[in-house]
């Protein structure tokens, strides 16, 4: 599952950065009654990947993404720099794109 967050505003006067922090989860569950199948068991996920938009306007700035490996440990990716990542920088980093993994 993929969720894109609102992370810029279109306004009259253009477009501005959104710094409001968001808590997201390593695992995430979604109960039966938020499917769209009633009968269903409830869903969970877990966190594998996000993106984060460094930068003041969408049309500049740096991007960067953290990826979790099999074994559990997470991994950045700066332009051509690959470094270990702490998982709390990572659920602490204002990421705008989550990629969950139904498990």
């Amino acid at each position: 599952m993929i969720l894109h967050l609102k992370r810029f505003s279109y306004g009259n006067r253009g477009c501005t950065k959104l710094y409001k922090p968001l808590h997201f989860p390593l695992e995430l569950v979604l109960n039966r009654d938020l499917l769209s199948s009633p009968s269903s068991e409830g869903r969970r996920y877990e966190l594998v990947a996000t993106i984060t938009h460094h930068g003041s306007g969408p049309s500049r700035g740096h991007y960067t993404a953290d990826a979790k490996r099999d074994g559990g440990q997470w991994l950045r990716f700066d332009d051509g720099h690959v470094m270990p990542i702490n998982v709390n920088k990572v659920l602490h980093n204002p990421a705008y794109i989550l990629f969950y993994k139904q498990v």
